[in-house]
Parts: C-alpha cells; structure tokens; sequence
C-alpha cells in the first residue's frame, strides 16, 4: 500500500507476486465498494490458487486497475506500478494506519519466512 494524495494504492509486494506463482485472473471488488480491514478486495487466480486479498485498512474503492485485469502479468511484472489493484479512500487512516508495516519491517518478515529471498531497496 502506498498513499497517493487522499488516495490508498493497494497491489501485491514483489516477494508476495513471486510467492503466488503466475497470476492468470484478477477480480476486485467494485467501484463505490465499502471494504472493512482484513477483508477481501478481491481475489487473485495464480497457477496455484485462488487467493483472496486482503485490504490492509478500511477503504471505499474509487478505482480499479482495468489493465490488470485484461492483463494480470502486470501484477507479477510491475507490482509496484503498473501492476496495482485498487485505489481508495481510507475510511479510518488515523486508528488504522498505526497497523501499517514500513518497507524495513517488511523486508524482516520475509527474510524470516525465506532467508534466502532477495530484497532489493
């Protein structure tokens, strides 16, 4: 998640991308769309799995990424640009937000499931 103006942009981190294999599908939920924390904002079809995803706070949905859904590629090529799954706008940022891991402790948490993962900064 990254913020953009009054906007969240949520997609996939590289490491989860990589982790979830080859994305063939992707279905958010829709525009206008209230979604609490933790709960779906729609679902991924890797090779593997349908994996659903999870919003990292409280949001309306302003925005879906159509590009990622003709082309899910997008999310494993470039999840960090083009690759993005939804924008919104959070309902609880000031309560919520505190939640929210920088890229540091993120960087931990992988290398804690997966030494061998390489970070890039």
């Amino acid at each position: 998640m990254r913020r953009d103006g009054d906007e969240a942009v949520i997609g996939a981190t590289g490491y989860g991308a990589h982790f979830a294999g080859e994305i063939l599908a992707f279905t958010p939920k829709q525009v206008g769309a209230s979604i609490e924390i933790e709960r779906s904002l729609g679902v991924v079809e890797a090779a593997k799995a349908l994996v659903a995803i999870h919003s990292p706070l409280s949001l309306r949905i302003t925005a879906v990424n159509g590009d990622a859904m003709r082309r899910p590629e997008l999310i494993n090529a470039d999840p960090y640009g083009s690759g993005w799954m939804v924008r919104g706008i959070p309902l609880r940022w000031t309560e919520e937000s505190p939640r929210l891991v920088g890229c540091e402790a993120y960087a931990e948490h992988v290398r804690a499931v997966d030494p061998t993962a390489e970070i890039s900064s």
